[in-house]
Order: C-alpha cells, then sequence, then structure tokens
C-alpha cells in the first residue's frame, strides 16, 4: 500500500474529501511513530543483511550502494566471520599508507567514513561480504513508497489515521473516537503478536 493509497482509503473511510495530503502525512508519521517505539523498538521485519563481493584491487566501496535507508549497523563479516571495525582515525592511524600499500589480501580489518567502506587490506580476490542492518522505518516520504512493516499489517495506518481524524473532529472522548483508539490499538497489538515467531535471529547481535 503506497502513501497515495493510504491518504486515498483515509478519504474514503472518513467519507471526508477536504482532508488534506498534509494532514494525512502528519497522521502517518504519527503511526510510524507509534511503531518505532512499540515491542521496544525491535522488530524482525525491521532487521535486514545486504551482501556485496569486493573486485579485486579495489578497497573502496558506497555504502548507499550496498543498502539503503540504513538506521543502524552491524559488524560487517564474510564466510571466516567478522572483520574487525576500526574508527576513521584509528584505520589511518594503522594504515597510514592506505590505498597506496602494496599489501593485498583478504579484508580482516574495515571502517565507514560517511558514505565509504574502506576494505584492508586490498582484495586479493573476490569474496562476498555481508552488511547487517537495521531499516530507518520512516524514511518512506514519496507518493509510490510503502511502509516496512508486513503488507498483511498495512491496515494500521488506515485506522491510526480515522482515529486521529476522529480526535480532530469529534474529541478525544467521543464514543466514535473511542472505538476508532480500540481498534487502532488492537491492530498495533496484533502486528507485535505475529512479529514474534519470527523472531529467529538478531542481525545486530543486540
Amino acid at each position: 500500500m503506497t502513501r497515495t493509497q493510504i491518504r486515498s482509503e483515509v478519504k474514503d473511510r472518513t467519507d471526508d474529501d477536504e482532508i488534506s495530503n498534509t494532514a494525512i502525512d502528519n497522521w502517518i508519521t504519527f503511526v510510524d511513530n507509534d511503531i518505532i517505539k512499540k515491542n521496544n523498538g525491535k522488530w524482525t521485519f525491521q532487521e535486514d543483511e545486504a551482501p556485496f563481493n569486493t573486485v579485486i584491487g579495489d578497497g573502496s566501496y558506497s555504502l548507499s550502494s550496498v543498502a539503503a535507508n540504513i538506521k543502524e549497523r552491524g559488524t560487517l563479516r564474510d564466510e571466516d566471520g567478522e572483520l574487525t571495525e576500526l574508527s576513521y582515525h584509528q584505520f589511518y592511524a594503522k594504515h597510514s599508507d592506505y590505498p597506496d600499500a602494496d599489501e593485498t589480501g583478504i579484508p580482516h580489518e574495515y571502517t565507514i567514513y560517511e558514505d565509504t567502506i574502506l576494505l584492508y587490506p586490498i582484495p586479493s580476490e573476490v569474496r562476498t561480504i555481508t552488511l547487517p542492518y537495521k531499516k530507518d522505518m520512516s524514511d518512506w516520504s514519496g507518493d509510490n513508497d510503502t511502509p516496512f512493516i508486513p503488507k498483511e499489517h498495512q491496515e494500521i495506518y488506515i485506522l491510526g489515521c480515522k482515529w486521529r481524524y476522529k480526535v480532530k473532529e469529534e474529541g478525544e472522548s467521543d464514543n466514535d473516537t473511542l472505538i476508532a483508539k480500540k481498534d487502532y490499538e488492537d491492530a498495533l497489538s496484533l502486528l507485535v503478536v505475529d512479529d514474534k515467531p519470527n523472531r529467529t535471529i538478531n542481525v545486530l547481535r543486540k
């Protein structure tokens, strides 16, 4: 369900075509924040892994080309295990002549500075390195973007917007507002329940 579809559905269900897209977008942000805070901020659908292949003789890789919408990064790993992450200053204090050094091999250290991943030593063979990360669930502002929660639960956005609409029109204590609030909170609780059986890994090891 895209942002445009959510806006249209909210207008249909409230029978109010005069609601501004800005108002609906603000309510969508409200729901985003509710989801992010729920479940102690830990969701399996927020976790992902992005593999990329090294190139022989190239130690520099674009982070944004590896994965988009990154909120939090884990430790890079390859088939032999985790690589050691160094700060940018530690990396260059230890490898001051990088990338001009002649040393090549299987990367075992790295640093990430702004949008660049630097591997040391410079790869001497093609290997797959995996970046575990958490998605930024609020980063879907485009009209054709979709929420990060599972498709079968995206009704939450409609219910949340409908509740906030009722608050605006009828007030917090109106009976219809309270019913809309319960529908929304029940849907949010079901999202938590359905996520628990999927919690078999934690890509950030946290």
